[in-house]
């Protein structure tokens, strides 16, 4: 298969070129966009997830201790409508997941 073309670095004024589906930035300017990107979101707790949401965990965990996509050990409470998009913290929306299987979630959200 053929390889796609190298394009720009979507920093400005950046002439470095970038190769990748997925990636914006050269790796001297990607280090630069996450920083920009946790600046702009906010703190945990800003976002919904302070005291409360960690009591909501915990007992979520306590009851669902295996993850639901491959019966390991679950470690992550998963929002299947995030939170950023209206979902909120009640049962129907929850999911125990373990690190691998919620890594793989959220990496098959990005393909969307």
């Amino acid at each position: 298969m053929p390889r796609l073309p190298a394009r720009a670095c979507a920093h400005p004024g950046c002439t470095n070129l970038v190769r990748g589906r997925r990636r914006r930035f050269c790796n001297d300017h990607q280090s630069e966009e996450w920083k920009r990107q946790d600046r702009d979101r906010g703190s945990a707790s800003e976002r919904g997830y302070g005291d409360e949401w960690t009591a909501i965990r915990d007992a979520f965990l306590a009851e669902h201790p295996r993850c639901a996509r491959c019966g390991a050990r679950a470690e992550i409470v998963h929002h299947i409508v995030p939170k950023k998009r209206g979902g909120g913290d009640d049962v129907d929306n929850l999911v125990a997941l373990c690190r691998s299987c919620h890594a793989k979630e959220h990496a098959a959200q990005a393909a969307k």
